[in-house]
């Protein structure tokens, strides 16, 4: 990473994210690279010039012993932002690093935002738009998606080492992909997950079509098989009509996931060719 434009797109990056792991950050702008040394040097860069925060942080190791150290999570400072607030694609709303209890769930989120991307690419990504921490029904202040993410492919995007971030996400003449994300640990009642099938269902409203041009399909990553048969049976029962997507975190890699449609279930990728009549996109 030595061109300007490519630590400006780094930066925007860490604005629309909130937070991003080294990791994220190698696979995104440095996806062809055998190491993380240029992204690493060039995040170390942007911490020294006061642009960048960097958090370094550890997992418990099970069964006990030295704590797992996980990737850096990177952050604009202050002066970061102030650097990029005139840029034509400075995010409309900002998502702050969060308190350190936190950060096994942000950086999970991450995972899903830049998988989504590398998913994307070979499709052709042309814009990318995301807002984190998206209230369902905007008069309530919960429950809330992880993140809104509209993704636009077709558009002749020729820059698979940079992120196409758009601040419009109605902007027409490309096809739209609108996920709502679903980061689940299994650390909620299937209570509270059914309640979000209801939250759902009673969001369709105009205002969100004229927000975003129309509703985001759900998409749920869950850590294991027994908490996706407990949330897939849990929706099915309280939205049996809906439509949303839902992986583990060990499909996510492979990019296997179950659509549920209307009461009918299937295996697919997420760019799969879809059904004519797949409200996906648009």
């Amino acid at each position: 990473m030595n061109r300007s434009g490519d630590l400006t797109n780094l930066l925007l990056g860490l604005a629309w994210y909130g937070e991003l792991s080294s990791d994220h950050a190698r696979r995104l702008w440095a996806p062809h690279d055998g190491t993380d040394f240029g992204v690493r040097a060039a995040l170390t860069e942007l911490h020294r010039e006061g642009y960048a925060s960097c958090r370094q942080w550890a997992l418990p190791r099970p069964g006990g012993g030295p704590p797992l150290r996980q990737h850096a999570m990177w952050a604009l400072t202050p002066r970061g932002r102030e650097q990029l607030a005139h840029h034509e694609l400075f995010p409309p709303r900002l998502f702050l690093p969060r308190a350190r209890r936190t950060l096994p769930h942000d950086a999970m989120t991450g995972e899903i935002l830049t998988r989504l991307i590398e998913l994307a690419r070979p499709a052709g990504l042309s814009g990318m738009y995301l807002e984190r921490e998206v209230r369902i029904d905007p008069a309530r202040s919960r429950p809330v998606m992880d993140a809104i993410v509209i993704l636009r492919t077709g558009g002749g995007y020729d820059h698979d080492d940079l992120v196409p971030w758009t601040r419009d996400p109605l902007l027409p003449g490309e096809k739209r992909r609108r996920y709502a994300i679903e980061n689940d640990r299994d650390s909620e009642a299937l209570s509270v997950i059914a309640g979000k099938a209801h939250a759902y269902q009673g969001a369709l409203t105009l205002d969100w079509r004229q927000r975003y041009g129309g509703f985001p399909i759900p998409l749920w990553v869950v850590p294991h098989e027994r908490r996706l048969d407990a949330v897939m049976a849990a929706w099915r029962a309280h939205w049996p009509q809906g439509k949303w997507l839902i992986t583990t975190d060990e499909a996510l890699r492979r990019d296997r996931w179950l659509e549920h449609y209307n009461g009918s279930v299937r295996e697919r990728t997420l760019f799969e060719a879809s059904r004519d009549d797949d409200p996906t996109i648009s």
